[in-house]
């Protein structure tokens, strides 16, 4: 399989020049406890993506990683977000 990345429908304004991932049939997203500023993550057209398998809590998930601007970002299943504690998320990023 291959990461995937989303584009929203046109017809939704608050979502454009944005982007999701997606790996198989599961949704991602930026948890702020991997990645320190999720809403200042802005995805370059051409990012380069890397599965890791991780264990999250007890569960086992495929992981997506990749760096932008020399920062390495993590991107887990949107269904496992949240459970290591409170913090901010995002599924859409704006794009560059």
């Amino acid at each position: 399989m291959m990461v995937r990345r989303v584009i929203p429908n046109e017809m939704i304004k608050e979502d454009k020049n944005k982007v999701a991932f997606e790996y198989g049939q599961i949704v991602y997203c930026t948890e702020e406890i991997d990645n320190k500023q999720v809403s200042d993550i802005s995805i370059p057209e051409n990012l380069n993506t890397d599965t890791k398998e991780e264990t999250i809590l007890s569960d086992k998930v495929i992981a997506i990683k990749s760096k932008i601007n020399n920062k390495e970002f993590t991107f887990i299943p949107y269904y496992i977000w949240s459970n290591r504690g409170v913090g901010k998320m995002k599924v859409w990023l704006t794009q560059m």
